[in-house]
């Protein structure tokens, strides 16, 4: 039988596990205290089991376990506290599991307040995005005032400053016909 993936994060008292499973049917999940986390399920015809050791303890009755019409959830709340920083027992990483960044947060961001109850949903994903309603000032460059500051400006005056031999000046000025020419080749020069 196929092993499912097994996505996971963590939080100082939790170990969040997905197994993406589209349509699960005859679901079994078990948790053992001692770390041991076991599943069997059939999705799309194809049956998958996993036995699988996490790195420490974990409390059985205060954790949680969903199963959504995409996934099977866990919410393993770990017999300590403390960051993990991995959730298997073995040496080597299994190559089933992978890092769920969805719900990845580094030990120093993690926010006490924050609501896991929504742990499945897009809503924990999307943050407060929620219409966009946080959007509204961006209609136009605040602080520019329609540049209406510009006024002031005496460009006849600023044209008697400029001066009087600069090139492309209608009358006066270098001889159009110097800038065509080509310097003569200096002595030494190949022809």
């Amino acid at each position: 039988m196929p092993i499912p993936e097994v996505k996971w994060a963590e939080r100082d008292e939790l170990l969040l596990v997905t197994i993406p499973c589209p349509d699960p049917k005859d679901t079994v999940i078990t948790l053992l205290p001692e770390g041991k986390l076991q599943f069997t399920g059939t999705s799309h015809d194809t049956k998958y089991e996993l036995d699988f050791e996490l790195l420490k303890e974990i409390d059985v009755e205060g954790s949680t376990k969903a199963v959504t019409d995409r996934e099977v959830q866990l919410k393993l709340k770990k017999k300590e506290a403390g960051f993990w920083g991995k959730c298997w027992k073995t040496a080597k990483k299994p190559h089933f599991v992978t890092v769920d960044w969805a719900k990845w947060k580094d030990e120093d961001e993690v926010d006490e307040s924050e609501d896991l109850s929504g742990f499945g949903g897009m809503e924990g994903m999307m943050g407060g995005m929620g219409g966009m309603g946080g959007m509204g000032g961006m209609g136009g460059m605040p602080g520019m005032g329609g540049m209406g500051g510009m006024g002031g400006m005496d460009f006849a005056e600023m044209m008697k400053n400029m001066p009087q031999d600069m090139p492309g000046d209608d009358g006066e000025g270098a001889d159009e016909d110097d800038e065509d020419d080509m310097p003569p080749l200096e002595a030494g020069e190949a022809k």
